[in-house]
């Protein structure tokens, strides 16, 4: 260009995004030239600033389920998510946020119009299907190129979820009849019941119910595929008898998360058992409670026997109407009702007859009849109920007593031709009857019949006897009666004669002999002898013997036959005493004491005691029948002397001595 001379030069220009997302174009132009001459010009630029329209961030996210209907716990839902840039501006550090699922790793950075696509999986949950539907919300965020970030968005979609609520209860008998087929009545079956959520949904506030047994549990919550165990027991019982089995039904209730249907369906448990067959049946038991007074147990006639019965329900029906009748007794029991298993006593006493001692034993045999529930069994088989006892064996048996009920007129006895008086008693103290008794006394001549005598029973005849000569000689009259019949089996049976004794008047001989320590030994005496009346009183005095004592000073009784009794005499014992003393009284030696018997010699020598002389120097002799006292004096020593000698004569005479003369 020439100086001052300009140029015009025009071009075009294009807005991109990126200069949307600025908000203008900088528009910068750089001008150079080369200088005719000289230095070249410097460059000039020129600047020119387009501003770009206002700035919208706004994004938008849809999103889609897959499948969108009757899912189940455990399926898998996948979710396409699209998010658009529906401003104009670019968006960047886009996310993805979605309670279900992390989307951290999802990022997206959009150009106005531009749009990302986005899929993942969700897994089906209990909480979902309990819920109905699974609702998913996700929410989209981005950051504006220029101007203000777009508002977060979200989309949402809703699966819907396939729900059956359900439980099924299963009962099962755990125990085993005691016999291994059927139970009885009062057995006892154990049940496990199991409460199953068969369903899909979690069930809250069940009750499981066992309308046989009563019994009912609570489960909070149960969640589909989960159980519980709950055990039961149950006693079979009379009705259980009559139907012929024990029909246990378990059911439950509870609520389910279904707004649809909150009743849940449940499938009950039944577990039916068989019983055992119908059976009414009563027992009678008989028992002794009493004890023979016989050591060999065996009953005597007249005896009480004394009896328990016990009727048992021993069937499985409770019985009506029960009448207990004791045949050998004839008392009869009304029972109103009796519950199986149960019983009740009764007592009865019954008394032992001739009858039962001919047969041996006493057969009582108690038996009952009643009315049954069941329909096809009215009438109850009863078991009567049998206790035999035996009785003491046959045994026919009589017994004679023969008394005199006189007096005779002498206490000793009775006399010649005195009349002695009896009371025949005949007795039957067997157990059977006697028939055509005859009693005889073949001393009084008495003959007698009795035509029936039971056990027990006694008659009484009297008759009388005069004493004879050969009575008197042989001291008594014995008296002997007798009786026999027949037993009701026609045997004969001899009777225990009764016999009766008296006593006819007769002496008797007493001798005495009398002895000298010992019997057959020396004699002391002539025998003493003579005669009694029998039964007199009898004292005869023993002879004195000097110096001997007797054993018995009298002997006494009464004689009733001819008796010898002996006397013995023992030699008597008697005391010698010597003492010592000085003239005036002292004691100058120590006593001499010595028990001798009578006739023994004795000599005891005076003790010496110097200076003085004893008036004895030796006292001797015998022993009387008597204690013997010597004093011996002692005197001072001096010339006379002391004669001590009393037996032996001097041969001095014609003199006589005075107190203190001498004579040599």
């Amino acid at each position: 260009l020439a100086p001052n001379a300009e140029a015009t030069a025009k071009y075009t220009y294009k807005v991109t995004q990126a200069d949307v997302d600025k908000g203008s174009i900088v528009n910068t132009v750089t001008a150079s030239a080369k200088a005719v001459r000289g230095d070249d010009p410097a460059d000039k630029t020129a600047s020119v600033t387009v501003t770009t329209e206002d700035a919208k961030a706004e994004i938008s996210v849809t999103k889609e389920a897959n499948p969108k209907s009757g899912v189940k716990v455990g399926d898998t839902i996948t979710y396409t998510v699209i998010v658009k840039n529906t401003g104009n501006v670019s968006v960047k550090e886009g996310k993805l946020a979605d309670d279900h699922a992390d989307l951290s790793s999802k990022t997206f950075a959009l150009a106005p119009s531009a749009g990302a696509s986005f899929t993942y999986t969700y897994k089906v949950t209990q909480a979902d299907i309990d819920a109905g539907e699974i609702v998913n919300v996700v929410k989209a965020n981005a950051t504006a190129a220029r101007g203000e970030n777009p508002k977060e968005v979200s989309a949402t979609a809703t699966v819907t979820a396939y729900q059956e609520g359900h439980l099924t209860v299963k009962k099962i008998t755990t125990s085993e009849p005691a016999d291994g087929k059927a139970y009885v009545l009062g057995e006892t079956i154990k049940y496990e019941i199991t409460v199953l959520n068969d369903g899909n949904l979690t069930i809250t506030d069940i009750t499981v119910t066992d309308e046989l047994t009563g019994d009912e549990w609570p489960i909070k919550s149960l969640a589909p595929n989960d159980s519980e165990e709950f055990t039961a027991e149950y006693t079979v019982t009379e009705a259980d008898i009559l139907k012929g089995e024990v029909l246990n039904v378990a059911t439950a209730e509870g609520t389910s998360p279904d707004p649809d249907e909150k009743e849940v369906p449940v499938e009950p448990g039944t577990d039916p058992e068989p019983t055992e067959e119908k059976k009414g049946h009563l027992t009678i038991a008989k028992e002794t409670t009493s004890k023979a007074a016989a050591e060999n147990g065996k009953y005597a006639l007249g005896e009480k026997i004394t009896y328990k019965i016990t009727v048992v329900n021993d069937g499985n029906l409770t019985i009506t109407d029960i009448t207990v009748t004791d045949e050998l007794t004839g008392d009869e029991w009304p029972i109103d009702s009796l519950a199986p298993n149960a019983s009740e006593e009764f007592t009865t006493e019954y008394t032992v007859t001739e009858a039962d001692i001919l047969k041996g034993e006493v057969v009582n045999v108690a038996t009952g009849k009643g009315t049954s529930p069941d329909p096809d069994e009215k009438e109850v088989p009863v078991e009567p109920g049998t206790d035999p006892e035996p009785t003491e064996d046959k045994n026919g048996h009589m017994t004679v007593t023969k008394t005199s009920t006189s007096e005779p007129a002498s206490t000793d006895g009775y006399m010649l031709g005195e009349t002695i008086e009896y009371r025949i008693v005949v007795t039957n103290d067997g157990n059977l009857t006697m028939t055509n008794v005859k009693v005889e006394d073949e001393l009084t001549g008495l003959n007698e019949t009795i035509d029936s005598l039971a056990p027990g029973e006694e008659k009484e005849f009297t008759t009388s006897y005069v004493v004879t000569e050969k009575d008197v000689e042989a001291g008594s009259v014995v008296n002997v009666a007798t009786a026999k019949g027949a037993d009701p089996t026609e045997e004969e049976v001899p009777g225990e004669p009764g016999t009766d004794t008296v006593p006819v008047i007769q002496k008797y001989r007493l001798t005495v002999n009398y002895w000298i320590g010992q019997v057959n030994g020396e004699k002391a005496a002539d025998s003493f002898t003579a005669q009694y009346m029998a039964g007199a009183e009898y004292n005869v005095a023993s002879p004195i013997l000097t110096g001997h004592k007797a054993d018995k000073e009298r002997v006494s009784g009464t004689i009733m036959a001819d008796t010898t009794l002996d006397v013995v005499y023992t030699v008597g014992e008697y005391t010698l005493t010597i003492y010592y003393v000085y003239e005036d009284g002292t004691q100058a030696a120590p006593t001499y004491q010595r028990t001798l018997t009578y006739g023994e010699a004795y000599s005891v020598l005076s003790p010496v005691i110097d200076g003085y002389t004893a008036n004895f120097r030796l006292v001797t002799g015998e022993m009387p029948a008597r204690n013997m006292v010597y004093t011996i004096r002692y005197q001072a020593a001096g010339n006379g002397i002391i004669i001590d000698d009393y037996d032996t004569p001097l041969g001095l005479s014609g003199f006589g001595v005075c107190i203190g003369e001498t004579y040599e």
